[in-house]
This record gives C-alpha cells, structure tokens and sequence, in this order.
C-alpha cells in the first residue's frame, strides 16, 4: 500500500522531505502487524488470570479441578451400614437387598415375632433363651429370609394361631413354631390357613 502511495506521489512531483516525510506519516497511521501466536498468549494469559481472581481460594481452575479430583482419590470409603435382613408382612414390596449383606440372627426372628405379636394379640418373646436360640439357629441353616416372612405371615392370618378357637386352654401359636422344622413346614405349606375352632395344636 505504501508502494502504490509513493508512486502516486512521484507522478506528482512530491520528491525530497516531502516524500520522506509524508512515507513516515503513512508508516505511522499503520496499525502495528498481529502476531497470532503473540495474540493466543495473551488471551489466554487474560483468561487465567480473569478466572483466578473469580476463583475463592485465588486457585486457577486447572489447579483447583486437580485438587477436588485427589482429594475424591484420598478419601476413604464411608462403610456400609449393616442393616439387618427385613422380615415384612406379605405383600410389603419394600426392596430387601439388605438380606444378602448380613446374616440372618434369632435376634432378627424374635424381633418379627414381637412385630406380629403386637398386631395380633399373641404372647411377646421376652427372653430368648439358651434353647430359644438354638432351635432358631438351627432353622435360619435350612430356611430363608423368605421362607420365615412366609410362616410368620401364616401365623398371622390363622384364626386358630392367633388364638381365636374359643379355647380357654390353647393361646395360639408362640415362637417355638418357628424353632420346629416340622412346624415351619407346615406353616409354609398352609396347613393352617383353613384352621376351624375344632383344630387342635398338631405335634
């Protein structure tokens, strides 16, 4: 531009300082040539420095991210809360993923019991004894979370279980039922689901 400027001028007849002077006008009404390199730099210098002052802790975002992510690193695992298997009434369809992480325990039975126990009028467990406890262990090695909602359910819907045979001499069933493998059975078989009040206690 500068070159074409220079002839036009010549062909003016502008020579000298004239010319000299009128070339370092132009030079100097040029904006200054871009470095894109030069340019890149200082963005993202002004960038960086933008988000550190915006950053609380005065750290740069880079630093910062970096940070959180190895502090995630370094702390330790929460641990898991050992929930005790769930023994629900049938048709509670709350998840029992608690049954596969810790052992099923008599103290987990006698608490069920208690629960249905409250609801139906039957005798609370209030000691559990030393033969208590191992008539349950030996039934919680055979039967399942499951299977023991399955009899407790059954006891709770039996008229006759819960009592209500008009029999002064028969309570209803206690929590030696469950601690009876033949009893279990039956419960989970339904033998007592069409009880009459001339059922008598099987042995």
């Amino acid at each position: 531009m500068i070159a074409t400027a220079v002839k036009h001028l010549l062909a003016a007849g502008v020579g000298g300082d004239e010319l000299v002077r009128a070339i370092a006008e132009m030079e100097a009404a040029m904006p200054a040539p871009v470095d894109p390199v030069a340019e890149k730099r200082r963005a993202y210098d002004r960038d960086r420095k933008r988000n550190a002052k915006n950053n609380s802790t005065g750290i740069p975002p880079e630093s910062a991210e970096t940070a959180e992510q190895e502090n995630k690193r370094n702390s330790p695992t929460p641990p898991k809360e050992n929930t005790p298997p769930q023994i629900s009434p049938k048709g509670d369809t709350t998840p029992q993923a608690a049954n596969d992480e810790v052992p099923l325990t008599p103290e987990h039975i006698v608490e069920a019991w208690n629960d249905m126990a409250t609801r139906t009028g039957l005798a609370k467990v209030r000691k559990l004894s030393p033969q208590r406890k191992r008539g349950l262990s030996a039934r919680i090695r055979q039967f399942t979370v499951d299977e023991f909602t399955e009899a407790i359910d059954a006891i709770e819907r039996s008229p006759f279980l819960r009592g209500e045979s008009g029999r002064d001499s028969w309570g209803g069933a206690t929590i030696e039922w469950l601690c009876s493998e033949k009893k279990m059975i039956q419960l989970m078989e339904g033998q007592y689901d069409k009880s009459t009040d001339r059922q008598t206690c099987r042995r």
